[in-house]
């Protein structure tokens, strides 16, 4: 569809968002110029007059599993099991060891009550992650972009699929590795 639209569409710059995953996998095939998210917490419809509109739900990025999650104390849990099985799965996978300081620091970022309620650290968190992310994808020639954020999703995939299933949060995606393998599917 994006394809199509890119050949009547004759604008300068064409912007994608607010889904970040998908806006990469656009960006990188070069069916848009910009890749946008949207670092809000909830996306609700209201009546006009409503009396009152529900808080969102504060996340964070778990890099290495290129997705975001829903912080909640059952998250604390969920990290320190993730830990305890990247390191009984050590074997398996090469250089695990900046996975597990990666959960390790996010782990210790949630142990504090600050950091577990502040829903702007929470954002400059997703907001950091998808800059470093961006950075590194831009650094590949255009031509290898793709291939690129295929090969982040596909190592995302593989150790989700090591790791027990998330907190409920509302979400149909409790796997870990549900959300990259939805867009590795669509890179290529």
């Amino acid at each position: 569809m994006h394809a199509y639209l890119k050949s009547f569409v004759k604008q300068k710059d064409v912007i994608a968002g607010p889904y970040w995953g998908m806006n990469l996998i656009l960006w990188a095939r070069d069916l848009c110029d910009h890749p946008a998210i949207s670092l809000g917490t909830a996306y609700q419809y209201h009546l006009s007059g409503a009396p009152f509109r529900r808080k969102g739900k504060s996340r964070i990025a778990i890099p290495s599993l290129k997705r975001w999650v829903v912080v909640k104390p059952e998250l604390r849990d969920w990290l320190a099991e993730a830990i305890k099985t990247l390191s009984s799965e050590g074997k398996a996978f090469d250089n695990l060891e900046p996975v597990k300081r990666e959960l390790d620091e996010e782990l210790n970022n949630l142990s504090s009550r600050y950091h577990f309620l502040d829903e702007e650290s929470n954002r400059n968190q997703v907001t950091r992650f998808y800059k470093e992310w961006l950075i590194k994808l831009e650094d590949v020639p255009k031509a290898g972009r793709t291939l690129a954020l295929y090969q982040d999703f596909s190592s995302a995939y593989v150790l989700g699929k090591h790791l027990p299933t998330l907190p409920a949060s509302g979400s149909s995606a409790r796997r870990p590795e549900r959300v990259a393998e939805y867009f590795m599917l669509n890179c290529l």
